[in-house]
């Protein structure tokens, strides 16, 4: 079992102690019984500040899980956009274009073993961005020979800036966190709510009450904690389709070695 997901049903564990230590600290500073009034005022009072709290942790639990998603389609889109663009420049076949090619490829190896690692704090590699540049800089020194050339350049320059778009996209779901604020907000939210439960008489029924409603909360918090970043933890991020990219473009070099681009077209030399 990945060691985060231990730490983290430490943690749950780790709160429902601590909350029912802080329940037992409260019977025993005040041990008086409330009367049914007081529990019935009290749990109405609960119900609306448990309602509110629990709608703002759902809001922040689905827009953490719609950017996770973002953030997935963005580096599969990015993925996509490096395999047409080096199709593309394959088809080309001029000496500018095959260099502007590896240059591709050298990109793809940079996001895995570069900004891949750095991705899970937030952080992207500046080797990776100057890739980049030197991929647009080789595709600025194509020269279209044909109208096949020229058609054919349009598409190779429409995937490049798509590339550039979804690495945009990537590296900007990877810095984006929970506002402190919020965080703040939502735990205290919890806390309050929970600790209203500590009116009910001191029984074995109370403990399971409040041991339940203080796992559900942290439940929830650890999902957005784990969510918040999406290349980093348990369900990070892999970067699965810059592999297939590297090896479907390493399939290509080996059976079209020797290909050339002549008369339109592609043709064995």
């Amino acid at each position: 079992m990945n060691g985060k997901i231990l730490t983290g049903a430490a943690a749950i564990l780790a709160i429902i102690v601590l909350i029912n230590i802080l329940y037992k600290t409260f019977k025993i500073l005040l041990p008086r019984k409330f009367s049914e009034q007081e529990i019935s005022c009290v749990m109405q009072v609960m119900s609306v500040i448990a309602t509110i709290n629990s709608l703002l942790l759902a809001f922040v639990a689905v827009s953490v899980w719609d950017s996770y998603k973002a953030a997935d389609i963005s580096a599969m889109n990015e993925a996509s956009a490096v395999a047409l663009l080096a199709r593309d420049l394959s088809y080309y076949g001029s000496e500018e274009a095959l260099k502007a090619r590896s240059s591709v490829k050298e990109y793809a190896r940079c996001s895995i073993e570069k900004d891949w690692p750095l991705m899970a704090n937030g952080s992207s590699s500046p080797q990776c961005l100057d890739v980049l540049e030197k991929t647009f800089n080789l595709i600025s020194k194509i020269k279209p020979l044909s109208a096949r050339d020229e058609v054919l350049l349009s598409s190779i320059w429409e995937k490049a800036n798509d590339m550039s778009g979804a690495r945009r996209e990537r590296l900007q779901a990877a810095r984006s966190v929970v506002p402190k604020s919020l965080w703040l907000v939502a735990i205290i939210g919890s806390v309050i709510t929970v600790s209203m439960l500590f009116v009910i008489q001191k029984s074995k029924l109370a403990h399971a009450l409040i041991s339940t409603m203080s796992c559900a909360f942290a439940l929830v918090f650890y999902f957005i904690i784990a969510m918040q970043k999406p290349y980093d933890g348990p369900d990070a991020i892999k970067p699965v389709g810059f592999h297939r990219v590297i090896n479907n473009m390493e399939k290509w070099d080996s059976e079209n070695i020797n290909l050339i681009k002549a008369d339109g077209g592609i043709r064995i030399r």
